[in-house]
């Protein structure tokens, strides 16, 4: 089986709709921790400077999680994977 081979293609383009499923079934939980951490922010907590820094970090991570899937999405409608 080549890098080419269309059953190879195919596996390979279900295995990232699967990631894409996965990872926006964890959307949620990520939001929910943000708004947790955001509150904890506004409420003032001792360590706020801390958590706004994850909540900084988080964020980014989630957006370039995000940014690089869409790409590879493209990318694998570019190489005409599940087409044909």
């Amino acid at each position: 089986m080549t890098a080419q081979d269309p059953t190879n293609l195919q596996a390979k383009l279900q295995k990232h709709q699967v990631f894409e499923e996965e990872v926006a079934a964890y959307r949620p939980h990520v939001e929910s921790i943000r708004e947790a951490g955001q509150t904890l922010v506004e409420a003032g907590h001792y360590a706020s400077e801390t958590i706004q820094a994850c909540l900084t970090d988080i964020g980014e991570l989630w957006n370039e999680l995000d940014s690089k899937m869409k790409y590879k999405g493209k990318w694998a409608e570019h190489m005409g994977w599940g087409t044909g």
